[in-house]
Parts: structure tokens; C-alpha cells; sequence
């Protein structure tokens, strides 16, 4: 039977992924619900195991809502006193507090150099030659939305290019699993496989997305986006004649952020 959530006033969430559980996140948990439960907290505080928090320096992190408090190196060794200090007499484990609301500053372990937003330039493209344009991340949690973009949302203010093959179909399914899409048009002609992650030692490695890119040609009014990888470069090319806002929502949402 599931807890009784009218009587939860703490959720904890505790990082579980692959560099939190590589630093004990396993065990902190289970020490975690061992005090929870010896404090007689375990009907008002719920924990949750989760996937990665996105703070892997500072493993093993945790997350309480719904005050909003981040905290670091939360070790088998810190947990009976994050249940004592902070969920039983409301107070906070300073040296372990990683960011808080309202806070205008993070804490963490070591700091993060940021990447650095991109910035559009004319210069010579190892593919299409002289553009002005700029580089997005390809990251899977770009690569995805964007492939979701190109093919459904915006599909039809779009000329793409699969290699040399214009691609017909109006609309498109896309099928994602294991860093993998499938992109698949009205057609069997018209299917596209997406690598977006893969292990470097992984036959698909070469096959990984590793380049995409926004541009103008400097002789020209259309605009375009490409994605290409380490074996067979541009396999996918996007063009439109600049009416739209495909184009300021890519830089918005891809381009003018920090990693």
C-alpha cells in the first residue's frame, strides 16, 4: 500500500544515478530511511530515489521540497544528522547545504566552469563552406526536442534534406529509446535513424550526432540548420527562406543559453 500523502510534509529526493550511486548513493539511502524511520518521521517524509539530479560533482545530492534546499556529499555518515538537523528540528546541515531558496549563489564541492554560450560569426564551415552561423550542443537533450521541432512543429515552414534525398512526407512520427530516434515519413523511403548517445567504445560511437549548426550564407537569403556526425558528416539539412520564427526560437531555446 502506497504512504498516505495528506500526512507528507518533507519529500526527500536522492540522486541515484550513475556517479551519485558510484559514490555510495545506495547505501545513503538505505541509511537515510534507516533514521527516518527511528525518528518516528516515516509517515510525514516521503524519499524518492531518483535518475541523475544534474549535480554529479557534488555526489551524493538530495533535493527537499518543499523547501527547495539542495544538499551535497550526502554520505552513510551525514544522513542520521540531516534527519535530526534538518527534518526534525527544522534546521539545515550548513556544511552540506548546497543551494537553497532564494539563495543568488550555489556552494558546491568544486566550482563548474559554465560552457559558454555560442556566438554567431562568419567563418569557414568544415561542411558548407563560408556562413555566418553558430554551433548548438549536441547533447541529447538538445538533439531530441529539436529533431521534435524540425520534423512535427515546424515541419512546414522546412526544405529537408536527408543527405541528397529531399524528404516528401508533411508529417513525421518519431520513435526515441535508448539514445536512439527513429524518424519515419509517410513512406518506408523516408526513415531516419538518429544516434544520440552512444559509448565510445560503442561500433555506433562514429554514428553519434557531433555537430549541429545554424547559418546564413553570407551570398544568400536562405537560412538553414544541419546535423552531422564523425563518419558520414551532414546527413541531415534543414533550409527555409527566412520567414517564420523557426529561426529565432532555435537561437533562443539552443544557442543563447549556457550549456
Amino acid at each position: 500500500m502506497g504512504k498516505d500523502l495528506t500526512k507528507v510534509t518533507n519529500t526527500v529526493f536522492i540522486c541515484n544515478g550513475s556517479t551519485c550511486k558510484k559514490n555510495g548513493a545506495e547505501e545513503s539511502v538505505r541509511e537515510l530511511r534507516c533514521a527516518i524511520k527511528m525518528a518516528g518521521l516515516h509517515e510525514i517524509t516521503h524519499t524518492v530515489k531518483t535518475l541523475c539530479l544534474g549535480q554529479c560533482e557534488n555526489a551524493p545530492v538530495l533535493f527537499v521540497d518543499p523547501q527547495g534546499s539542495w544538499y551535497k556529499r550526502m554520505t552513510t555518515e551525514t544522513m542520521g544528522e540531516f534527519v535530526n538537523i534538518k527534518l526534525k528540528q527544522k534546521g539545515d546541515l550548513d556544511y552540506n547545504l548546497l543551494f537553497s531558496k532564494g539563495w543568488t549563489k550555489m556552494f558546491p564541492v568544486r566550482d563548474i566552469e559554465p560552457k559558454t554560450r555560442q556566438e554567431f560569426s562568419v567563418h569557414q564551415d568544415e561542411s558548407i563552406g563560408e556562413i555566418y552561423g553558430a554551433a548548438i550542443y549536441p547533447w541529447e537533450h538538445n538533439v531530441y526536442p529539436l529533431l521534435k521541432e524540425i520534423f512535427q512543429v515546424y515541419r512546414s515552414q522546412l526544405t529537408i534534406y536527408h543527405y541528397d534525398q529531399l524528404l516528401r512526407s508533411e508529417e513525421f512520427s518519431i520513435y526515441y529509446a535508448d539514445g536512439k530516434a527513429t524518424v519515419a515519413g509517410n513512406n518506408d523511403a523516408e526513415k531516419i535513424e538518429v544516434i544520440m548517445a552512444a559509448a565510445r567504445e560503442s561500433e555506433f560511437f562514429l554514428l553519434k550526432v557531433s555537430r549541429i549548426k545554424m547559418y546564413q550564407r553570407s551570398s544568400e537569403s536562405t537560412r538553414g540548420l544541419y546535423i552531422a556526425n564523425s563518419r558520414n558528416g551532414v546527413f541531415l539539412n534543414i533550409e527555409w527562406n527566412g520567414e517564420g520564427n523557426f529561426w529565432n526560437h532555435v537561437v533562443d531555446n539552443y544557442i543563447n543559453i549556457s550549456g
